[in-house]
């Protein structure tokens, strides 16, 4: 089965469903992270969880689709090292705020 690499907040049961519809039957792996920001390289911090994560889900060729960390610098050197995998097609899973609730409700945004 083909995995969601997750570096963001759990997914709830609807983003889920819709994201089923979307890319099928997948598992998710979770990688929820706390960068240390005054750290020499976030760079390494993003290589290290990454690499992790693919050794969870036996390698690049699971992956489904990745939810980038909110991060922004740290989002890129994901898509880097996606990119230093060989691989251009694997999506990016974005999520947004749904409103101004509190607390905060979060809907996929897209699939891309």
């Amino acid at each position: 089965m083909k995995v969601i690499i997750n570096f963001s907040h759990p997914l709830t049961e609807d983003q889920r469903a819709y994201l089923n519809g979307k890319l099928g039957p997948f598992d998710e792996i979770r990688k929820l992270v706390q960068f240390d920001l005054s750290a020499d390289s976030l760079r390494n911090q993003v290589f290290s969880v990454f690499q992790e994560a693919l050794e969870e889900c036996g390698g690049i060729g699971n992956v489904a689709a990745i939810v980038p960390p909110s991060l922004s610098a740290a989002a890129y050197w994901v898509a880097v090292e996606v990119a230093l995998c060989g691989l251009t097609d694997i999506p990016a899973v974005w999520l947004r705020r749904d409103g101004d609730g509190v607390p905060p409700r979060f809907v996929v945004g897209g699939v891309e």
